[in-house]
């Protein structure tokens, strides 16, 4: 565009007209790469959060009170039933993907 303006092929209004956009573009891709860049670290703090709870869960809940114990079980775990003497529980996504992931000695995200 510089050398168009240069070579006088393209007047002077349209080359500003035309690097205002190119700006505008410039800094609305410098606003989306930030918002990556911040929901990428908020992610691993919450995936830091989710394993330390997981690792250490048995803990929290024997300390817990009754109330927080409610919550612990219903962060963790989704359609708690107890239904002919037998509890049935089905674990809420991210500890699913943790207690495959352990099961199948592979690391959660990691793919080998």
């Amino acid at each position: 565009m510089y050398d168009d303006r240069y070579d006088g092929k393209i007047d002077e209004a349209f080359f500003e007209k035309k690097l205002q956009e190119y700006k505008a573009k410039e800094r609305e891709i410098v606003q989306d790469m930030e918002k990556h860049v911040n929901a990428d670290e908020s992610f691993h703090v919450t995936a830091n959060m989710v394993l330390s709870l997981a690792q250490r869960f048995r803990e929290i809940f024997e300390s817990s009170e009754v109330d927080e114990k409610r919550q612990l079980l219903n962060f963790v775990f989704q359609n708690l039933e107890f239904k002919d003497k037998k509890l049935s529980v089905t674990l809420r996504e991210p500890f699913k993907i943790i207690k495959d992931a352990s099961l199948s000695g592979k690391r959660p995200g990691i793919c080998r």
